[in-house]
């Protein structure tokens, strides 16, 4: 089976990935998001979101949620999402918030738009239009605070962590802390090297069995135990939604 990063970039590329049929293998999926649309997203083994999906496209696939996630109420999933395996999101989060055009005469979408010439060069002081970006990634070992707004089109690297009630506006990289509106990074959990080494491990790749198994409440002991043991990555089975019809 794939790897969590090959399975990433097929979505990324609109590419079908092979699924498990419910119940096919040993590991059951637990609460996988409802949609407000009858839309199909990927997810694998033991995700928990109790916030919704939703979304105004109608022609690809959501997004994919990796194994072990999971996302408190309250909160949303807009347009296209991609989360890593053992993310942790709080309540009343979004995911890929919404945006509305601001260049015409209004901002509500109840004004139906009409086209009209190219602005002029001289017309350059009322600003530009946000482009709407491909899709919103969260990678592995993510923590999103309570509260907090996750702008479409960004990536937060792998074991970053994001304050209740922040503002992100901007890429985080893998292993900050940010807080803030809009969200600054406060520090690092781990030093560059160390963070490094945690990355090339892929350890989000491992069965949850084997993790069970290693040292993982402190990095050095674990990163002594890879590269001592050199265990082997495991098969996660991906699953595909069943879109409720009206």
């Amino acid at each position: 089976m794939l790897s969590l990063e090959d399975k990433f970039a097929a979505v990324l590329d609109a590419k079908q990935l092979a699924v498990t049929p419910f119940g096919a293998s040993g590991a059951f999926p637990a609460n996988p998001p409802k949609t407000t649309a009858n839309r199909s997203y990927y997810f694998e083994e033991n995700v928990d979101i109790q916030s919704h999906w939703i979304s105004s496209n109608s022609d690809r696939i959501l997004g994919l949620i990796g194994a072990y996630s999971y996302m408190n109420s309250g909160g949303y999933l807009r347009d296209y999402v991609l989360i890593g395996r053992y993310c942790s999101i709080g309540r009343r989060v979004s995911i890929g918030a919404g945006q509305h055009k601001i260049t015409g005469l209004s901002t509500s979408p109840h004004i139906k738009e009409i086209a009209s010439r190219a602005r002029l060069k001289t017309e350059t002081n009322i600003g530009t239009q946000f482009a709407r970006p491909r899709a919103t990634i969260l990678e592995n070992d993510v923590w999103v605070g309570d509260g907090a707004i996750v702008m479409p089109g960004l990536r937060l690297g792998c074991g970053c962590v994001v304050g209740a009630n922040a503002v992100v506006t901007r890429d985080v990289a893998p292993y900050s802390i940010v807080a803030g509106s809009p969200a600054r990074e406060i520090r690092k959990r781990f030093s560059d090297e160390i963070s490094r080494q945690l990355i090339e491990t892929r350890w989000w790749n491992y069965s949850k069995e084997s993790l069970d198994r290693m040292p993982t409440s402190n990095v050095f002991d674990f990163l002594a135990y890879i590269h001592r043991e050199k265990p082997r990555n495991a098969a996660y089975p991906t699953y595909l939604n069943i879109p409720s019809l009206p």
